[in-house]
């Protein structure tokens, strides 16, 4: 897996191709940003709640990065539109992620209690989903392509991320939790939050 960028953000003359009608060209440089924003959410999502806090703080920044550039009224709602359609797929993840954990658990079980050559295995549904327009095409995540995603990778983004925003601390408290698969974890996402909050700030200005 290519390791996450988290410091792409979209600049003042990203807007302003979009200002003089080169709406190609800010299509390009908004990709490159939401494919970052989508994999920063990728690793980090683990319930609806805290996705809804990140994706407001993204939408948030595209608006506050708007309000220097006069643009034609009729681009508003289109980029709304692209922005909410990014926040479906981060809540696809969000959902697939908890099913495939608890696929695995169920089926950690179903193996140690049944004969190895009678367990069966699962046909995938869905090619792994790297980047936000793949999984706007193909938004069913299985849970062969999610369990890709290894501990190790994981780290990697993490620390990649920590080195940019310098909460070290606070990275690898999220990263045992989600190894450890405790499950308290609605409890610390809700208690994290205000450290995501800040964390996503930073690294998306």
């Amino acid at each position: 897996m290519e390791q996450a960028r988290f410091a792409q953000t979209l600049t003042q003359h990203d807007f302003e191709l979009l200002a003089h009608g080169k709406q190609s060209g800010f299509v390009a440089a908004y990709k490159i940003y939401a494919d970052d924003v989508y994999s920063l959410c990728f690793h980090l999502v683990c319930d609806e709640e805290i996705a809804t806090e990140l994706l407001h703080l993204v939408f948030s920044h595209l608006l506050k990065q708007l309000c220097s550039i006069k643009l034609r009224q009729d681009l508003g709602p289109w980029l709304e539109e692209i922005t909410l359609t990014a926040c479906r797929a981060y809540f696809k993840l969000a959902e697939y992620a908890q099913q495939a954990k608890l696929e695995k658990q169920v089926k950690r079980k179903a193996t140690g209690a049944l004969n190895p050559n009678t367990v069966q295995q699962s046909t995938s549904v869905a090619k792994p989903t790297n980047s936000l327009t793949d999984s706007l095409t193909n938004p069913v995540l299985s849970s062969e392509a999610l369990s890709q995603i290894t501990p190790s990778q994981r780290a990697m983004v993490y620390l990649h991320a920590a080195q940019n925003i310098k909460q070290k601390a606070v990275i690898k408290k999220i990263v045992l939790t989600a190894d450890a698969n405790m499950p308290a974890y609605a409890s610390f996402y809700r208690a994290a939050i205000r450290q995501c909050r800040t964390w996503l700030t930073r690294v998306i200005k």
